[in-house]
């Protein structure tokens, strides 16, 4: 059911009468107003409800005289009252519960605000949910209490008032003439009170509105609000009463409806919940699966490097001995001569394969570094023609050894930088070119490199080969997916694994690798990479989503590392509250991208991390022309350490205050390390060298100044003239190698200068 609140849907207009009322005008406001009922209040407090079923119990009792009774002595004392944000569903639940067709909506302090009825709910419900029954006969109540005509008043509300229903319908010869509601007894009271004892024949009112059972309920309820009442009598298609279709019932079967479509939404949840817990599972196990595999391929490439090595390095040395020293004394023999051309020819074949094994030791060992996020990428700016004419190149050799097929090169000028790791990208390009020297065996093979809009450069691998079956083109990017040479029904060499290692490599730098094949035709392999220009907004528009600057570059960007998740998020939500952009990234190799991207303002990092730490980190920034004059902060659970290269260490637990003025202070200074003395005035140092922290200005007397530097400051100290004449204070400062001293003109010199002037 809709979420919608009863405060969304109320009458406009509220009616409500004190208790101390009189009845009859309680009555004629009823009437009147055409209402149901009225909400009886002490001020604003609901004390009561006057309700049409109030009034049948009134008038059996008493008759239809309400002169001399007030509003309290007819009310329903016990008023059920609601919130007016409740959810619609549970008002009406609480409704068909408490057997009641009215609600008191009140507010947070207990004021009566509105009140709540099934018309109102049809009214709400009809928009959305009365298509889902069908027709008036799934829903109407054919158990009906009827009277004749000759029954009297007072024997049809009493029939109302035992069964607790709401109006009687007048039948003759099985054919509805007439009915009475509730809804009549304001019209009934100006007659007197001989009219409970006059036959329904003079009161009721008639024609009666009747309906088929196949009308469909939606039309059934836009008759009942455009005719104003809350019954319509149902009759079969000879005219014949069946039964009767009230508010009440559409109601009861939209709350049916709405519980059994939650049982069944909750039943489909625990079945999905379960169904993904099981995935997830499955999930976790494959992912186990695939971590064994990757660490046993690792250890077992590792292992094969050693004794490969040696193998290759004795076959290679006893080649070159043989050749050297054995071979040439089998001179003038045939015998002996063709013996040692067989060994020289064995010997370079165990060097071929053993080149051959280590090529597939290093794919398998690149694509578990890739998959488990270990492999090292040493990313710069590079001209994309550089690795594409590179890898042509180096392969041409080959393609001149190949009888009738070309190697042609179509690269377009001034092609846009990219930044990538040079040698991954040649691995990217050798392998392509690799695949298509293999698969062609006459006709071309063309690299063609474009620029597309400035945002993308895309590289292209045609050959003229037997292309791929429509089946296979899908798959060639699966780890260990081999292909057979179409019409020799054998499969090229190989592990399988080098165009996986190409769609990886190229996925890292956010591009899409694909393929095209005609069978017969040939294919064509294509990687789109993004430029160094789009690769930079992309980085730009990740700060700023996580930025409270809105990406305004007057705003400094602060670079966080540390490998908690938590801490990061600690640490975006502190620089953010402070006004900074701030980017956080999850280990040193991470930083070391970031940093040189987005050259942040200051770097706060954690020192013990996994994989590359803290201090392997900064190196690597102070090793970096880019990034070697940002300063950087350590986090350190061990204040005593001091980090090379760093210019700050704060201890953990963070001191959030002295973490911002630290790294206000670097912003404003930029790196301690260099920092240059300046000359200024000073009109109001009084005597005393003036010293500023990040944030924190005091004043010291110079006696004091060794044991406030010694007490691991990091700021600016302004000195007076006076003290380059003072050895031991230049002594105390010129030890200290994060502090920025600035030299300032005595007060005496001013004075002197305005006399000049």
């Amino acid at each position: 059911m809709t979420k919608e609140t009863p405060r969304k849907i109320m009458p406009t207009h509220l009616h409500v009468i004190g208790p101390e009322e009189t009845l009859k005008a309680a009555v004629s406001l009823m009437r009147d107003k055409n209402i149901s009922c009225l909400p009886v209040v002490r001020g604003d407090v609901a004390v009561g409800i006057l309700t049409e079923r109030d009034l049948v119990r009134f008038i059996l009792k008493f008759g239809l005289v309400f002169d001399g009774y007030l509003v309290r002595d007819v009310m329903t004392s016990r008023v059920i009252t609601v919130s007016e944000n409740e959810d619609l569903y549970d008002v009406y639940s609480r409704m068909c519960g408490n057997r009641i067709r009215h609600l008191v909506l009140t507010d947070a302090c207990g004021k009566v605000v509105g009140i709540k009825t099934f018309t109102d709910l049809m009214i709400s419900l009809g928009r959305e949910y009365l298509a889902e029954i069908k027709t008036v006969g799934e829903v109407m109540t054919r158990e009906i209490f009827t009277a004749q005509k000759e029954t009297s008043v007072r024997e049809a509300l009493n029939l109302m008032l035992g069964h607790n229903i709401s109006c009687v319908p007048v039948v003759e010869n099985e054919r509805p003439v007439g009915i009475i509601t509730e809804r009549d007894l304001g019209r009934l009271a100006s007659g007197g009170p001989e009219v409970l004892d006059q036959r329904m024949k003079e009161v009721m009112r008639g024609p009666v509105h009747g309906i088929k059972e196949s009308v469909y309920a939606f039309d059934a309820v836009s008759l009942m609000n455009d005719l104003g009442v809350r019954h319509l009598t149902v009759t079969d298609d000879s005219g014949r009463f069946v039964g009767l279709v009230t508010q009440t019932d559409m109601v009861v079967a939209l709350i049916k409806r709405h519980a059994s479509l939650e049982f069944l939404i909750r039943k489909r949840t625990r079945q999905l919940t379960r169904k993904s817990e099981e995935l997830e599972f499955s999930n976790q196990q494959l992912r186990h699966l695939d971590e064994i595999k990757s660490a046993f391929l690792s250890s077992v490439s590792h292992e094969l490097r050693t004794p490969l090595t040696s193998l290759l390095g004795f076959a290679k040395i006893t080649g070159k001995t043989f050749a050297r020293h054995f071979h040439p004394l089998a001179q003038g023999n045939e015998k002996l001569m063709a013996q040692g051309e067989k060994i020289l020819g064995n010997l370079n074949i165990l060097v071929h394969e053993g080149e051959r094994m280590t090529r597939l030791i290093n794919d398998f060992l690149d694509l578990t570094k890739i998959e488990a996020g270990r492999i090292e990428w040493h990313d710069k700016l590079v001209q994309a023609s550089e690795f594409v004419l590179h890898a042509a190149n180096s392969l041409q050799a080959q393609f001149e050894a190949k009888e009738g097929v070309e190697l042609k090169i179509r690269v377009e000028e001034n092609l846009p930088a990219v930044y990538v790791d040079m040698d991954r990208m040649l691995q990217v390009m050798i392998n392509l070119l690799s695949n298509a020297a293999k698969f062609t065996d006459r006709g071309s093979v063309t690299v063609e490199a474009v620029n597309v809009d400035n945002e993308f450069v895309e590289v292209r691998v045609v050959d003229t080969g037997p292309g791929i079956p429509a089946d296979e083109v899908n798959k060639i990017f699966d780890k260990f997916h081999q292909l057979e040479k179409r019409g020799q029904g054998q499969k090229i060499s190989g592990t399988g694994l080098g165009l996986a290692i190409c769609k990886e490599i190229v996925e890292h730098y956010k591009g899409r690798i694909w393929a095209e094949s005609v069978v017969g035709r040939g294919s064509s392999f294509r990687f789109r990479i993004p430029t160094a220009g789009q690769a930079v907004k992309e980085m730009s528009l990740k700060i700023k989503t996580v930025s409270s600057g809105a990406g305004d570059p007057q705003v400094p960007i602060v670079l966080a590392v540390d490998d908690s998740s938590a801490i990061r998020e600690y640490l975006a939500q502190l620089f953010s509250d402070e006004g900074f952009r701030i980017v956080t990234v999850p280990d040193g190799r991470k930083a070391l991208e970031v940093a040189e991207e987005v050259l942040p303002q200051c770097i706060v990092m954690d020192l013990m991390m996994p994989g590359m730490d803290g201090g392997e980190t900064i190196r690597h920034l102070r090793d970096n022309p880019v990034t070697k004059d940002i300063p950087v902060i350590v986090l350190s659970a061990y204040p005593g350490r001091k980090i090379q290269g760093q210019d700050a260490s704060i201890p953990k637990p963070v001191d959030e205050t002295l973490l911002i003025q630290t790294v206000r202070g670097l912003i404003r200074g930029g790196r301690i390390q260099g920092r240059k003395c300046i000359l200024v005035p000073n009109y109001k140092s009084g005597g005393n060298m003036l010293m500023i922290s990040a944030g924190k200005l005091s004043f010291v007397k110079p006696e004091e100044l060794k044991g406030d530097l010694s007490d691991r400051f990091s700021g600016t100290v302004f000195l007076p003239g006076r003290a380059l004449g003072d050895p031991g204070t230049m002594r105390a400062v010129s030890t200290i190698d994060d502090v920025l001293i600035m030299i300032m003109s005595d007060d005496t010199d001013h004075e002197q200068g305005d006399q000049d002037d």
